[in-house]
């Protein structure tokens, strides 16, 4: 029996017998072997991002039966952005890694990715303000405002960057304004 086939629950196998006696008579049966299914749970933490079942996005939580046995293909895709915040994925549950196959299991099991905000640092020296962010949030841009009431208008700082111990710093130039910081992707 194959493992691998469209993700459809709506297949089965028909077995057909035809019995012939000695005077070439026939009679003809059939039966249907319908496939066991199995709810798969899709979560994230937090709530909300998405997640690649077969190619197919799906907001989480949610939740989709599979026929048992089958080869899935499950997915995280990062970074990903809620509510103007921006994620990216660090672990699955299970152990798996960012996409993989999974067999469809005989019980209803959950499957949740984990994932972080990169966090932004901030320290300071005399006339320079360092900002320093994790290397795995590369693709995120460091954006600043002098203003946070509404609305809020948000410019990239598009200042080279180094790299050190695993961070990425940003030496900004003080000055006598108040600034906020934040990363994004751009």
């Amino acid at each position: 029996i194959p493992t691998t086939g469209p993700a459809t629950t709506n297949v089965y196998y028909r077995l057909n017998l035809t019995a012939t006696d000695t005077n070439g008579n026939q009679q003809s049966t059939f039966v249907d072997v319908l496939p066991r299914l199995s709810t798969l749970n899709l979560a994230t933490v937090p709530p909300g991002l998405m997640l690649n079942l077969d190619g197919e996005s799906m907001t989480t939580p949610t939740s989709a039966v599979r026929v048992v046995g089958m080869t899935r293909t499950l997915s995280a895709p990062s970074p990903q952005n809620l509510s103007g915040s921006n994620y990216n994925f660090v672990v699955w549950s299970h152990g798996g890694a960012q996409t993989h196959n999974i067999s469809v299991p005989t019980n209803t099991t959950t499957y949740t990715a984990s994932y972080v905000l990169p966090s932004l640092a901030l320290s300071n020296a005399p006339g320079t303000i360092t900002l320093q962010w994790p290397t795995w949030a590369a693709p995120f841009s460091v954006w600043s405002t002098t203003n946070l009431a509404p609305p809020t208008t948000w410019t990239q700082i598009t200042s080279p960057f180094t790299t050190n111990a695993g961070n990425l710093l940003l030496n900004l130039s003080t000055t006598n304004d108040s600034r906020f910081f934040r990363l994004q992707l751009p």
